[in-house]
C-alpha cells in the first residue's frame, strides 16, 4: 500500500499477508500525520492461503513493513503488527538536510537531499 503526497489518512484494520515487491505499508512526501490503527503484516496462515502448501507460508515479505519518508509530521501506529519479514519493522527516515549559507537571518539560501529528487517541494525558507 503506497501513500505519495498525502496528510491525516486513517489505515484502519489492514492486514498484508505477503510483499513481494516492496515495503506493506508506505507513505512518502507530504504533510503527514497519517494513523495506522490495527494493520497488520503477518504471514498468511496456512487454512486461508490460497496456494496449498506442504509447509505453512514462513514470511510475510522481504522489505520493511511500515515505511514512513520525507514526511513533514511522523505516523502513528496503534495496536499494529509486524512479524516473520526480514527488515525493519517500523522504518521512519527523511532526508538530511545541509544548510550551505546563510546571511543574518536564519534564510534558506542552498540545499541538498540525496534521498528525495524532489526536495524543493518540500522545503521552504523558514522550515525547521
Amino acid at each position: 500500500m503506497y501513500a505519495t503526497g498525502c496528510e491525516d489518512i486513517r489505515f484502519e484494520d489492514m492486514t498484508v499477508y505477503s510483499t513481494p515487491g516492496s515495503n506493506a505499508f508506505r507513505e512518502m512526501t507530504g504533510g503527514g500525520g497519517n494513523t495506522y490503527l490495527r494493520c497488520r503484516v503477518v504471514p498468511c496462515p496456512q487454512g486461508a492461503d490460497p496456494v496449498k502448501r506442504a509447509m505453512p507460508r514462513l514470511r510475510s515479505g522481504g522489505h520493511d513493513a511500515f515505511n514512513s519518508r520525507a514526511m513533514r509530521k511522523g505516523p502513528i501506529y496503534d495496536g499494529c503488527e509486524a512479524r516473520n519479514h526480514c527488515d525493519d519493522d517500523i522504518n521512519i527516515n527523511g532526508g538530511y538536510w545541509m544548510v550551505a549559507s546563510a546571511e543574518h537571518s536564519v534564510e534558506l539560501r542552498n540545499v541538498a537531499d540525496v534521498s528525495c529528487s524532489d526536495f524543493r517541494s518540500h522545503v521552504a525558507a523558514g522550515m525547521r
